[in-house]
């Protein structure tokens, strides 16, 4: 049993937490996967609620993420309108964000992990999510950050995923050994990761060719 892998995961599980009872972040940007091309907004999380609005393909909107419960069925929208409803939270992607990927101040705690790895974390992070190889190979491979640190890498983590997309991220891990795969997938930490969704239902839902080569059979 590896103790400081339980101990790093607890740290960041009890993060989560704090993260959620204090608000920040209290919303994050979605978009819709839904194969008609649009989904409902209806005025209450029930399927027989009245439908107050509908969000096409590509149209991004905000979810709250604050006091919620673990793996929600419904989450609160807010759509460009101002106008506010509930949506089936099987239909949310996460949205890739490049804004996640901004240079941030020296003395972050990310940056100065960075530096004492001999990386610059967000160009290389930003260069990932771009797909090139290289820069892949690295930013998936760095599996040790922990604090405030780990928080703003999981953060980032989950922008690179979507912004690389199904895709492009399976035709990556398809070049990587078996091994290397199994380690990318504990070292993704996928409850802080695709918090709040239940990681293997999303992976699947929206993942479907990566999911196969990350969890091992």
């Amino acid at each position: 049993m590896n103790l400081n892998r339980l101990a790093r995961n607890a740290a960041l599980t009890l993060g989560l937490v704090l993260f959620s009872c204090v608000g920040v972040r209290a919303q994050e940007q979605g978009v819709i996967d839904d194969p008609d091309g649009y989904t409902n907004v209806r005025s209450k999380p029930d399927t027989s609620a009245p439908v107050v609005a509908k969000v096409n393909t590509g149209e991004v909107f905000t979810y709250e993420t604050e006091g919620i419960p673990q793996y929600p069925k419904w989450l609160k929208v807010t759509l460009p309108s101002g106008k506010t409803g509930w949506m089936h939270a099987s239909r949310i992607v996460i949205r890739g964000n490049m804004e996640e990927l901004k240079d941030g101040s020296p003395t972050d705690e990310i940056n100065i992990y960075g530096k004492g790895k001999g990386i610059d974390y967000y160009p290389l992070a930003r260069a990932a999510a771009r797909g090139e190889q290289n820069a892949m190979v690295q930013y998936f491979g760095i599996d040790d950050t922990d604090g405030a640190a780990a928080e703003t890498h999981f953060s980032v983590l989950r922008s690179v995923i979507h912004l690389l997309g199904d895709d492009k991220l399976s035709a990556f891990l398809k070049t990587r050994t078996a091994q290397y795969r199994k380690h990318l997938w504990e070292n993704l930490e996928v409850e802080l990761t695709f918090w709040p969704f239940e990681p293997t239902e999303y992976l699947n839902r929206h993942f479907p060719k990566s999911v196969k080569l990350l969890i091992p059979e």
